[in-house]
């Protein structure tokens, strides 16, 4: 929708353990509108509604969107709870990836030329979550993220002995390094630009961060 305005265009995915991801009689087919219209991608189907199994790393769903109308928007997509991924928006024009948390979330974006309009934009995917424990997420920082140059901070705070591996949101392991002490450095100039997540263990428990390298 535009801001201040009601809803332009929506599509619900309704996730079921067990479903097909194969359109079938349980998904809608989207029927275009005169104006906005924004539907879910499933193998050259447009939907309007998808009946599909629980997410899965990897899973990528695209977006198709058209006939805008404005110049400025804003997504509202809200995410339910998902074990073992999480949820990730992609806007294919500028390359940023946004992390959908649980529940509401708004996404504004611009449009500033004919590539900014393309249909094909967005994209949700779903990238594994790579473990959690009592070794807390608020123990852990890196810094400077994004990374510019290659080469960034991890601080462990109370952890001395830890493990730090990364990896694509493919979940192929790029990188590994033993961290010794609280604070140390890490060089990921050998890396390519991109998402990566960040995963530490110490004394088997883990923390997984988000890094983006540019």
């Amino acid at each position: 929708f535009t801001a201040g305005a009601a809803m332009s265009d929506s599509f619900p995915v309704n996730f079921v353990a067990g479903a097909s991801n194969a359109v079938n009689l349980k998904d809608a087919q989207k029927f275009p509108n005169l104006d906005e219209n924004i539907a879910l991608v499933n193998n050259n189907a447009y939907l309007s509604l998808e009946y599909r199994d629980v997410p899965q790393a990897n899973e990528v769903l695209p977006i198709f969107i058209n006939n805008y109308r404005a110049t400025a928007y804003v997504m509202n997509i809200e995410v339910g709870t998902f074990e073992n991924v999480k949820a990730y928006l992609k806007d294919n024009y500028t390359q940023e990836e946004t992390e959908l948390a649980t529940g509401n979330n708004q996404i504004t974006f611009s449009l500033t030329d004919e590539a900014s309009k393309d249909a094909n934009r967005f994209e949700i995917y779903f990238a594994a979550v790579l473990g959690t424990d009592n070794f807390t997420s608020a123990d852990v920082s890196l810094y400077p993220n994004p990374v510019n140059n290659g080469i960034f901070t991890v601080n462990t705070a109370h952890a001395t002995q830890a493990e730090l591996s990364l990896y694509s949101l493919l979940g192929q392991e790029v990188y590994h390094q033993d961290l010794t002490g609280t604070i140390n450095t890490v060089d990921v100039s050998g890396l390519n630009a991109g998402t990566y997540i960040v995963k530490i263990t110490s004394n088997k428990a883990v923390v997984t961060k988000k890094l983006i390298i540019k």
